[in-house]
């Protein structure tokens, strides 16, 4: 149906409805933050089922408590059901960084389906 690519916090809020409080308080690069933005993305969409990824690719922005190659996957359904994912990749390339989780964005993807 379409996407929303939406690296600042200000769309996250406008576009996928992400509240600001949740990313004051977990930050955009939460589980928390991600499922809000698959649960936006559905709604935003009109579809049945949202999936988001939110982290930091590098090879800067990263931090001691979150470090670049850490990525929060969710995927949430328009019946309020969602699954998030943690993953770590390292400081690997950025190219390398989102590859990596666009894949495992599909296999979360996958398992959410299969139950």
């Amino acid at each position: 149906m379409g996407g929303v690519i939406a690296y600042h916090a200000a769309p996250k809020e406008r576009l996928l409805g992400v509240p600001a409080t949740l990313l004051k308080e977990h930050g955009s690069v939460s589980a928390e933050a991600a499922r809000a933005m698959a649960s936006g993305v559905a709604a935003a969409l009109g579809a049945d089922i949202g999936l988001a990824e939110t982290g930091i690719a590098g090879p800067t922005g990263g931090t001691d408590a979150k470090p670049v190659g850490l990525f929060f996957l969710a995927v949430a359904s328009r019946d309020g059901r969602s699954l998030a994912r943690e993953v770590r990749w390292g400081a690997g390339e950025r190219l390398g960084n989102k590859e990596r989780t666009a894949r495992a964005a599909l296999e979360l993807l996958r398992d959410f389906l299969e139950g």
